[in-house]
Order: C-alpha cells, then structure tokens, then sequence
C-alpha cells in the first residue's frame, strides 16, 4: 500500500473582522505556513447584519513565484460581495482580504464577518466555486452618462437597467480607450427586467495589464433624475486573465 504522507496538514484558521463604515480598509492574511499547501476553502458569514452598509473585500493572492508576483481581485472600483457570506475556493496558498463598507456612509455602526479557512493540501477536491460576485452602482440623470471601470480580475459583467422606463446605451471601450462594443437596452419588451438568467458578457482585456476597461452607461430620455444604475461584475479565482 502507498504510504501516506507524514506531514501535518495546517489547521483550520478562524477570524472575526468588523468592517469599518469610514472608508478605512482592515486586512486578513492566510497563508505561507505549509510547503504542500495549493489552496483554500473559505467560509464567510455575517455575524451581524447593519443597515445602510454593504460588506466587500477585494483579494491579493501569490503562489510560490520567484520574485515579487501578485494576483489581485476586486478594488475600489467594484469589491467582492459579502453581504449574505458564502463558501469559494481560493486556488492559492497564500491570500490576503481586504474588507471595507461599499457604501461608506461613515460613523455607523460595523458589520461583523467571521472567516473560517480550511487548507488544501496535493490537488485535494474542495466541493467549492472558484466564482465570486461584486456590483457597482451610480445615480445617473437623464441625458448625462457615467463611466464604470472594470475592477480588477473581473472576467464578465451585466448592466441592470432599472424599472422605471426609458432606454439606455452602453459603450464598452477596452483599456486602450477603443470602442469594442455599442448597444442598448429598452423597455419595450414586457419581459424585461429579464426573466432568463443574466446576460454576461466579456469584460475586454486591459490595456498592458494596467489599464482598465470601461463601461459606458448613458440613461434616455424617460429616465428619473439620479436613478440608481448597477452593473454586476462576475469573478473567477481559476481563470487566467
């Protein structure tokens, strides 16, 4: 019979973080303590629920590269939802959060999160997505547009036109500033909003790695002034972007 391995698998880590509402940013670090280690299964659960705020983190994970390599997920541009908390796969042995209050009010009360983090150790199956969520949203007037840009390692997006009438364009330039898309969505169909699932669509690729791409939303005429605008953007912790 193969002889198993004799090492000791790392332990579960467990955190409690409470989400600063004033803008601040607190962090949390797994990781760096076992050779065999090739990822994470994470847990995330809100110990306490506050109105008014809308808990994200963004991701800074690294794997045994030589020299000084990062792969970051989320910004402040649109951070990774934690609102509801949830499981995922982190494919890398060392991460690091970043948590922070979307909306940022400032002198609220906190929202508490509590992390549990399971090592993975030789290609051991996880029974977890490697698949995040995030939003980020605008009061646009009629007539006037807003820029959006793409946050870090978002791979796909979808624009939610709200329910109160009027069309709206979108412009979807890549990170050179080249227009790559030019649609619109209206209201004259009775099935929208749309009953079938979300219409993702690719995020285009950034300009030399360091420039974002953009979404350009711009409401019709028939719109309310300062209506709420969101695009959702759609993550994924396995794919190489």
């Amino acid at each position: 019979m193969p002889c198993e391995s004799t090492e000791n698998p790392a332990p579960a880590r467990r955190e409690t973080v409470d989400v600063t509402t004033d803008g601040t940013q607190t962090t949390v670090r797994f990781g760096d303590a076992y050779p065999s280690q090739t990822g994470w299964v994470i847990s995330i659960g809100l110990e306490s629920k506050v109105a008014g705020t809308a808990p994200e983190f963004t991701l800074t994970m690294s794997d045994q590269w030589l020299g000084s390599a990062e792969l970051n997920v989320g910004d402040q541009n649109g951070g990774i939802m934690a609102c509801q908390g949830g499981r995922f796969l982190c494919p890398f042995p060392t991460v690091s959060f970043d948590f922070f209050d979307g909306v940022a009010a400032g002198g609220g009360t906190q929202p508490r999160v509590q992390l549990i983090a399971r090592p993975l150790s030789n290609n051991q199956a996880s029974g977890a997505s490697t698949q995040l969520r995030g939003v980020s949203q605008a009061a646009i007037n009629a007539s006037a547009n807003n820029d959006f840009s793409a946050p870090l390692g978002a791979i796909a997006y979808w624009v939610a036109r709200p329910s109160d009438g009027g069309d709206v364009d979108i412009t979807v330039e890549d990170g050179a500033g080249s227009a790559v898309e030019v649609y619109s969505l209206s209201d004259a169909s009775a099935a929208y909003p749309l009953q079938a699932p979300a219409p993702w669509r690719d995020v285009p690729i950034w300009n030399n790695g360091s420039t974002a791409p953009v979404i350009n939303v711009a409401p019709g005429a028939g719109t309310g002034s300062g209506t709420i605008y969101k695009i959702h953007w759609l993550f994924d912790l396995a794919t190489l972007r």
